[in-house]
């Protein structure tokens, strides 16, 4: 009975190990991952009460996470130096294509928020979502911490155009996502609570 509980633990032990070592090997935070799928979980479980137990609503929801999954395991591959040149670019992108949906953009669910590429209906605001944070960071990594208040104006400006041109469409929510998404990096630059306390 002893030798069993022994092994089995042994090869609990081994389980856990080789899982490490695979998640070190993808560049994965495994408690992350694991916050990350208990909430999926959650959610799920959520979704098919609220649907009325409609099964094709979480075969597509669980199709849209294994999506999401392969992504995250692919950018976590990605160089950060690599990140860290494209994100002006990446902004600058994010912006013009905003403009061009100011412009020419399709209207769809109430909000002139989508370009219209034939095959795919894309949407410039979701690349906001990366692209600004990203931006922020590409702005204070070479000023000294915590930032100024020239750096906070540089940094304010940054997020507001985005956030900005894609309220004129309108779409609060995604605008209210990308402010969070910058403000949340300046707060993490350390950001002073009095500075917070007057903003």
């Amino acid at each position: 009975m002893i030798y069993e509980e022994v092994t089995s633990a042994s090869r609990a032990r081994r389980t856990l190990t080789g899982a490490a070592r695979v998640l070190s090997a993808l560049k994965i935070d495994g408690p992350l991952v694991v916050g990350l799928a208990l909430i999926a979980v959650y959610g799920l479980i959520v979704l098919y009460s609220a649907s009325g137990q409609n099964a094709g609503t979480i075969v597509r929801t669980l199709m849209r996470l294994i999506l999401g999954t392969v992504a995250m395991l692919v950018l976590a591959r990605v160089n950060p130096n690599f990140l860290r040149r494209t994100s002006p670019w990446l902004y600058a992108i994010g912006i013009v294509l905003l403009l061009v949906v100011a412009a020419i953009g399709h209207i769809g669910m109430g909000a002139q928020r989508w370009l219209d590429l034939g095959i795919i209906r894309f949407q410039p605001s979701e690349l906001m979502k990366l692209a600004v944070p990203m931006m922020c960071a590409w702005c204070l990594q070479e000023r000294p911490l915590p930032p100024s208040w020239l750096t906070l104006g540089l940094l304010s400006g940054m997020i507001l155009v985005p956030v900005g041109l894609v309220a004129m469409q309108p779409d609060l929510g995604t605008a209210a996502l990308i402010a969070i998404a910058g403000g949340l990096v300046i707060i993490l630059a350390g950001l002073q609570v009095r500075v917070m306390a007057m903003l």
